[in-house]
């Protein structure tokens, strides 16, 4: 569409398509008129047939700028449709020879465009206003027939038919052209901003995917479980492409330190705190080996503020960290030490499960810090630990209720006796027909080791 027609209808920015639609039906409608008072005039009508189409063109014309100025479409709609259906129609409907005369051709021109440009509220109105107006105004014909002004004779009243059809019927036909030709780019619009659209997320997902690459290189081998336990499973589930969620791992001497962290949202804020842990975890206990569980997340929770700018002075800052169950296991004593923010561990030995709790704060800034706990439990041969993040408990049915860590502990207890790697598939198929058709709530990370 050319720049000068933009800016005579409305640019597409600030103007809907109906509105332009609207823009256009009011210039059409006032250039309509120009026929109408030529014709009127040159058969010697009515001096006020001719006066009253140029007042109306310059109302109409008003209502037009007012449309352009203030961008109201209700207000500018009920201007021009008010003044048709209740001043327009009425005067003309008399002026011109009433059901006999060409004004019906204007009536099916107005009735015609100003359906195409409104809405189906507005035009439930405006047919039914219409309606009302039409009988109102053949019964006042037919019950006061003076009122009409007559033609002068039969010639006059073929030439103002000769006249009003052939310009009706170009100027119905040009408005129907040009609301075609409106929809046409406004899909034309619309086709090519879905192809920007489709673009930009298929560049967005490549960079995600990317991102989980280096997201997964991150991860520990299975290596570091198979060469150190009896058996294990680990169960990575998340939400998005990248993971909140993270499991980390590493062997020191005699010791096996690991981890299963869940970071404050998911997708890739959460993904960018969980590389923040690994990096964070591989630095602290690269720097001392011989730290304890709970010193490790001491030194953890120091390390995010500082990363995060988190001092609490400031209402602004953020207020992300994870949370997260931290455990040491020394191969040879078979001591394993365990320290927790708010993510418990579970360690099921002959039918019993004992659970250790975490401290209630999380890795970063807290209102009331205190010092980690440092647990210790002496391990025996087939004792299971079990560590986890909250997505599988905090999962909703199609019923709206949530798994809640109550019923997981029990499916834990209830499972604990079947080989590891069957765990894991009766825990996957459990989730999936928990969730069923529902969207994953949140990223998942769940552990199992066999000493």
């Amino acid at each position: 569409m050319s720049y000068k027609l933009k800016n005579i209808l409305g640019s597409p920015e600030k103007f809907n398509l109906q509105y332009r639609i609207f823009n256009a039906v009011l210039l059409g409608g006032i250039i309509l008129v120009i026929p109408a008072v030529i014709g009127n005039y040159l058969l010697e009508l009515n001096p006020f047939t001719y006066v009253f189409p140029i007042i109306s063109m310059v109302y109409l014309l008003g209502v037009y700028v007012y449309s352009m100025k203030f961008r109201n479409f209700i207000v500018s709609f009920y201007l021009g449709y008010t003044f048709l259906s209740l001043i327009f129609i009425p005067v003309f409907w008399f002026l011109n020879g009433g059901s006999t005369g060409g004004f019906q051709y204007f009536i099916f021109f107005i009735l015609t465009v100003l359906a195409l440009s409104s809405k189906k509220r507005e035009l439930w109105i405006f047919s039914t206003t219409m309606f009302i107006v039409l009988i109102t105004l053949i019964i006042t014909e037919y019950k006061y027939p003076h009122l009409v002004v007559q033609y002068p004779d039969k010639q006059a009243r073929l030439i103002d038919l000769l006249i009003s059809f052939p310009a009706v019927f170009i100027g119905l036909l040009a408005i129907i052209s040009f609301i075609m030709l409106l929809y046409k780019n406004a899909n034309q619009e619309i086709t090519a901003q879905k192809e920007e659209i489709e673009k930009s997320h298929k560049h967005i997902t490549d960079s995600i995917n990317y991102a989980k690459r280096i997201q997964e290189a991150m991860l520990p081998s299975n290596e570091i479980f198979n060469n150190n336990f009896n058996e294990h499973f680990v169960i990575y589930l998340p939400r998005d492409i990248v993971s909140g969620d993270f499991y980390w791992a590493e062997k020191y001497g005699n010791k096996i330190i690991y981890a299963v962290a869940d970071c404050t949202g998911h997708g890739v804020p959460g993904a960018m705190l969980s590389m923040l842990g690994i990096s964070l975890l591989n630095k602290i206990t690269t720097q001392n080996m011989e730290l304890k569980a709970s010193e490790v997340l001491d030194n953890l929770r120091m390390e995010v503020k500082t990363s995060l700018k988190q001092i609490g002075k400031n209402d602004n800052e953020t207020k992300d960290g994870m949370d997260i169950a931290l455990c040491i296991i020394d191969k040879n004593t078979g001591v394993l030490q365990f320290s927790g923010a708010y993510n418990p561990l579970y360690i099921y030995r002959k039918d019993e499960l004992t659970i250790l709790k975490a401290n209630r704060q999380p890795i970063g800034i807290y209102i009331k810090e205190k010092k980690f706990i440092n647990y210790e439990f002496q391990l025996q041969k087939g004792d299971i630990i079990y560590s986890f993040s909250d997505g599988f408990a905090d999962q909703f049915n199609s019923e709206g209720k949530k798994y809640k860590i109550k019923r997981f502990r029990e499916l834990i207890k209830n499972i604990a006796s079947s080989k590891l790697q069957k765990q894991k598939a009766i825990l996957k198929n459990e989730f999936e027909t928990w969730k069923s058709s529902n969207q994953q709530m949140d990223d998942i990370v769940i552990a199992g080791i066999k000493f």
